[in-house]
């Protein structure tokens, strides 16, 4: 049976009566904790408490009044689950307070437009108490649950060394792709979103650093050096990523780069929607809230479904926009690390988890210690925000330096993973950063990916890499060679 709403008379009248006695210190409490009462009704709340304690015995309704002759009392219920009737009389109060809040808010807007201070107002309003929420048991959803991981085993990073630890990035998680500033983070980052493109899953590329110009000309370049189902390439010819950035490509190029590879990227089953700092109009979680949705609309439009994947390149950028301008660095990026982390769980809250990816930047001290220990980073080493460790079920880092870069070869690290083993020791993979391409299809080991060529061992004389490795990479049969 439905459960009627106590007024506060109601309130005061059964905590009145001593078969409530032992419950009431507690429901009073929480009372005032919520903040729900009138002024006048703390007063009342106050003087309760004071009578109770100078004469240890319950007031009666009768000396309450005595206190507050305006009090007149007109209770109607004879409560029986009195903590059951406090919680509902505080949800009450906090839906009136809310509804006056929005109409408030709709009058503000009406007038002065979606401000900074309205999109606070409306976030500050979504995380309270009288946003209705329909619980789901989880007993009701295990099979549909065990059935979708069982034919979803997440989204493959399509480099087999770090798919083999990982198993995918699953929904409902945060993975962190973490390294020191230019060692390969938005290089990985943009090689997953073209590997989620071709498994079909949506992706929602968050680009704080570089704009969306910059991060497709990327995608152009990954997918210019892509391979057909039996490991051919699909294109006849690469695209060098500086090449479209500094609009040095020759016409030819730019032809076949704009009527070839652009719209075989655009045909991938899965789509990319990517956002930089001109698409976000405040650095508030009601603005980002309704970016998201904006493109998850989009993207239900454009496939039948919506967004898989988020990609944040990279979280530290929000220390620059502060959504509190009291809060401390470390203090603003822990918000947005567990807002994505929301987000991950119960993305735009329909009840529906993708999974979230952020690039972290390393500190310095964390690049020495990863120098001296052959690429292999310590936890300490993510800068600032200690929710971006909390958060992460995954936690992969990226060592690079001058040999490996000469060599095509980048090392990896899982510092920390959820479901699975961590590694004590960096390994290494192919890295063609002119390409945008870490590891690639169906990779397990660099050597099978290496493409040496005479420039590359003109470097390595230069950085003192060890020739004879470059000569047996050059002797094998590369079918990634383009």
């Amino acid at each position: 049976m439905k459960m009627v709403i106590p007024t506060f008379d109601d309130l005061i009248y059964n905590f009145c009566k001593p078969e409530h006695e032992n419950k009431i210190k507690d429901n009073i409490e929480t009372l005032l904790l919520q903040k729900v009462l009138q002024d006048s009704e703390i007063e009342i709340i106050n003087a309760f408490n004071r009578i109770y304690k100078d004469t240890e015995k319950l007031p009666t309704l009768q000396i309450l009044q005595q206190s507050f002759p305006n009090f007149r009392p007109q209770p109607r219920l004879e409560i029986e689950d009195l903590t059951g009737s406090v919680r509902l009389f505080i949800k009450d109060r906090a839906n009136k307070d809310a509804s006056r809040q929005l109409l408030d808010l709709a009058a503000e807007v009406a007038k002065e437009g979606i401000t900074e201070d309205a999109s606070n107002k409306m976030s500050k309003l979504m995380k309270t108490d009288s946003v209705t929420r329909k619980y789901e048991n989880i007993f009701d959803r295990i099979g549909e649950i065990y059935e979708r991981s069982v034919n979803h085993s997440g989204i493959c990073t399509f480099t087999r060394k770090i798919d083999d630890y990982i198993g995918g990035l699953k929904e409902g998680q945060v993975s962190v792709v973490a390294g020191f500033t230019g060692h390969g983070k938005s290089t990985f980052c943009v090689g997953l979103t073209h590997s989620a493109m071709k498994q079909g899953f949506n992706v929602c590329y968050l680009s704080l650093e570089l704009n969306s110009e910059h991060i497709l000309y990327d995608l152009i370049s990954r997918h210019s050096v892509d391979q057909d189902e039996n490991f051919q390439p699909r294109f006849d010819r690469s695209i060098i990523q500086t090449n479209l950035k500094n609009k040095t490509l020759s016409k030819d190029d730019w032809d076949y780069t704009y009527n070839t590879i652009l719209p075989s990227l655009n045909s991938l089953p899965g789509k990319v929607y990517i956002l930089d700092e001109q698409d976000i109009d405040a650095y508030t979680f009601f603005a980002f809230t309704n970016k998201l949705q904006e493109i998850e609309n989009l993207a239900i439009s454009e496939t039948g479904h919506g967004i898989d994947l988020i990609v944040v390149d990279h979280v530290q950028q929000f220390q620059y926009n502060p959504t509190n301008p009291r809060s401390s660095v470390n203090e603003t990026i822990n918000v947005w690390v567990d807002y994505f982390r929301r987000q991950a769980l119960d993305f735009l809250k329909t009840k529906r988890a993708i999974h979230v990816t952020l690039c972290a930047q390393l500190n310095r001290q964390g690049f020495n210690y990863a120098r001296t220990h052959e690429g292999m980073y310590h936890l300490t080493a993510l800068k600032e925000a200690n929710e971006i460790e909390t958060s992460a079920s995954i936690i992969i880092t990226l060592y690079s330096d001058p040999q490996l870069a000469a060599g095509k070869e980048i090392k990896f690290g899982i510092l920390k993973n959820r479901d699975g083993e961590r590694m004590d020791a960096a390994d290494t993979i192919y890295c063609d950063f002119a390409h945008q391409m870490i590891g690639g299809d169906g990779s397990t080991s660099s050597s099978e990916f290496s493409s040496v060529t005479m420039d590359d061992i003109a470097d390595a004389n230069n950085a003192d890499i060890d020739l004879n490795k470059i000569r047996q990479e050059m002797s094998m049969d590369d079918e990634f060679t383009f």
